[in-house]
C-alpha cells in the first residue's frame, strides 16, 4: 500500500492546518479508529510546500490501528512527521521527516526507527515495544529529545538515542532527557 500526498500552496487561511497526509486525524469517538491492514508493506509519503502555522506535517498519524507484514510501516516526508496519539502498530515501523516525533501513548510489536533528517527527533508520552527483543532507535541530525515525564520502553530490546548523525560541527546535537522521563529496556542495552 502506498499513500502519497502533498500540499502545493498556502492554506486558505494563514492560521489553518496544513498536512500532506493525515491518518486518523479527525477522530471524534473511539469508534472512529482507521484500520490499515496489509500482509505487505505500507508506505506513507507526504510533503508540505507552505507550512501556514505550527500545525503543519508532511505526515501526521493518530488514533490508528496499523498492521503490516515484514516490510513494515514506513513514513517519509520532506517536511515534519509525527505519530501523535493512541496508535497500535503491529509490525516494524520507520518514521522519517525533517523532524520526526512520537508522542502520546503508542504501542508497537516490531522494531521502531524514528529519524530526523534535518533537525530534532522527539519522544513524548509513552512509547512501548511489547515484543521481546524489538529495538527502538531515535536518530537526528540535531538533538534527540525525550520530553519531561515521558517513557520509552522495550521488552529486552536495545534502545538507541543517536544525535548529530550527520557529524557536522556547525549544528551539532545532543541527547536531552527531561525531568521525570524514563528509558526502560527491561534487560536490553541502552
Amino acid at each position: 500500500i502506498d499513500l502519497i500526498g502533498g500540499t502545493n500552496g498556502s492554506p486558505s487561511v494563514a492560521t489553518s492546518d496544513n498536512w500532506g497526509i493525515g491518518l486518523g486525524a479527525n477522530r471524534a469517538t473511539a469508534n472512529d479508529r482507521p484500520v490499515l491492514h496489509t500482509t505487505g508493506t505500507a508506505t506513507l509519503n507526504g510533503s508540505v510546500a507552505t507550512p501556514g502555522t505550527s500545525n503543519y506535517w508532511g505526515v501526521a498519524i493518530g488514533y490508528s490501528n496499523i498492521t503490516t507484514g515484514t516490510g513494515g510501516f514506513n513514513v517519509t516526508s520532506t517536511s515534519r512527521s509525527i505519530m501523535w496519539a493512541d496508535c497500535a502498530v503491529t509490525g516494524p515501523a520507520s518514521i522519517s521527516g525533517t523532524s520526526a516525533s512520537l508522542s502520546g501513548t503508542n504501542t508497537f510489536t516490531g522494531n521502531v526507527v524514528v529519524t530526523a533528517t534535518a533537525g530534532d527527533s522527539t519522544a513524548a508520552g509513552s512509547q512501548t515495544l511489547s515484543t521481546s527483543g524489538a529495538t527502538l532507535t531515535y536518530k537526528a541530525t540535531g538533538n534527540v529529545i525525550v520530553d519531561p515525564n515521558s517513557t520509552l520502553q522495550t521488552n529486552a530490546g536495545t534502545i538507541t538515542l543517536w544525535s548529530d548523525t550527520d557529524g557536522t560541527t556547525s549544528r551539532g546535537g545532543g541527547v536531552k532527557t527531561g525531568s521525570g522521563s524514563s528509558i526502560l529496556s527491561t534487560g536490553g542495552a541502552i
